[in-house]
């Protein structure tokens, strides 16, 4: 009787993984005769069964998909995850949500790309459009447009991008965003890690608009490139914003060609904010061809501040 048991479950085991395949080649979303009707059945099935040889695309038809997705899915080099739309077209397919919750969560998730999307919050704080926390790494944001909650908010959390970590892990190594328009927040994007300081984020090519205390928080990371952004303002109505809040990110790091400017009465104390970030004899930092024109009716203003380096 025992061996007539265990046939049986080796024979349910077999046959579910049979059926469990890995995602591979290119699944589409929404529209007409999709292979998943909602982003949420396909984010469930990426998370469930995994990515196979190759690796999956996701393209995502035009419409306004409203939901809060959590992606804990792990893909590689050779076998990456791409989320896109399938027009090529960033205003014509919009994930959202007004939930107390982020549009998008990765959790333990490794080489995800976003291309060519709309992801807006549109709660009022505390959340984010995407956040990235522990153990995801190879991220990678392009040619989208992310927008944040309007608010008066300092938080961090409520940034339009958000990565943090609750130990001292690796994560976030080799993030990049480019060519994206990032708008409100309390900050564009806010990376807040731990004192092991991940490598590889570079942040090319952007417009951070309106960020309610900034446009890029870096806390903790290594060797950073900021090269070719545009960082502007024009609200009054907090005297305390930074263009760039740099803060404890050592070794050889680049801020280059950035626009970092205040217009129609819009307000930056500062345009450059280094604080504790030290490089090393053979790995100097770089900052050099930044354009900084900063206005503050209500208190001091500063291009380029350094502190405590």
């Amino acid at each position: 009787m025992q061996k007539t048991y265990t046939l049986i479950i080796a024979l349910y085991l077999a046959l579910s993984t049979a059926f469990a395949q890995t995602l591979t080649g290119i699944k589409t979303i929404g529209g007409s005769s999709p292979d998943y009707a909602t982003l949420v059945l396909a984010v469930t099935d990426l998370n469930t069964n995994g990515v196979g040889i190759g690796g999956v695309t996701f393209n995502i038809r035009d419409g306004v998909y409203t939901a809060n997705l959590t992606i804990t899915a792990q893909g590689s080099a050779t076998n990456p995850i791409l989320f896109q739309s399938e027009n090529a077209d960033a205003t014509l397919v919009t994930i959202s949500s007004f939930a107390a919750a982020d549009v998008i969560t990765l959790t333990d998730a490794d080489y995800i790309t976003f291309s060519k999307l709309t992801i807006d919050f549109t709660g009022t704080s505390s959340y984010s459009a995407i956040e990235i926390q522990e153990n995801s790494d190879n991220i990678t944001i392009a040619d989208c447009i992310l927008d944040g909650a309007t608010n008066t908010n300092t938080t961090y959390p409520s940034s339009v991008i958000y990565a943090s970590e609750s130990s001292a892990v690796f994560d976030c190594d080799n993030f990049m965003m480019q060519n994206c328009i990032v708008r409100n927040g309390s900050y564009g994007i806010a990376f807040d890690m731990s004192t092991t300081q991940p490598a590889g984020l570079m942040i090319l090519n952007n417009e951070f608009i309106n960020g309610y205390a900034g446009g890029i928080y870096l806390k903790d990371l290594s060797g950073i490139v900021i090269d070719g952004n545009s960082i502007h303002n024009n609200e009054s109505n907090h005297s305390s914003r930074y263009g760039m809040n740099i803060d404890n990110c050592d070794e050889q790091s680049t801020m280059t060609k950035n626009y970092i400017y205040t217009d129609n009465g819009g307000r930056f104390e500062y345009g450059i904010y280094l604080n504790s970030s030290a490089s090393t004899l053979g790995n100097e930092s770089l900052i050099a061809n930044n354009s900084i024109q900063v206005e503050n009716t209500t208190s001091v203003a500063y291009g380029i501040y350094q502190s405590n380096n």
